[in-house]
């Protein structure tokens, strides 16, 4: 099953170089939103490579996993830290993939449901009400 995602992946915008990355990185820790989207749009193509490449075997739609892992990349942008000494694409990588795991524990006991029923009458421990 390929996600539109996959389909119109060459309509994502080129990474951009590495050094305009870290130079957009460190505006965006000055606060400029500006440079934070740029940021985001120019790396989406990560997203849909690690989602491909690591949870394409998945019960999910690989457009949803693709959005959650966007997520993933938000929240790398947002707390980025330079003077960690670690590359910008290891740790968005491990953002998006600790999102995407975290989601994919989160629904584990969702993914056997043949009903919004059976979701909605459940309590927290399992049990029907």
């Amino acid at each position: 099953m390929v996600g539109n995602a996959l389909r119109d992946i060459e309509k994502l915008p080129e990474r951009i170089s590495k050094k305009e990355l870290y130079e957009l990185l460190a505006e965006v820790r000055n606060g400029n939103t500006e440079a934070r989207e740029k940021a985001i749009v120019h790396n989406m193509r990560l997203v849909v490579y690690r989602v491909y490449l690591r949870f394409s075997n998945t019960n999910y739609d690989i457009d949803d996993l693709i959005s959650v892992g966007n997520l993933g990349l938000l929240n790398a942008v947002d707390t980025y830290d330079i003077e960690k000494g670690i590359e910008f694409t290891t740790y968005a990588v491990r953002c998006i993939d600790n999102i995407i795991l975290n989601f994919l524990q989160v629904n584990k006991k969702y993914q056997e449901v043949r009903s919004t029923d059976e979701v909605l009458y459940y309590d927290t421990k399992g049990i029907q009400d």
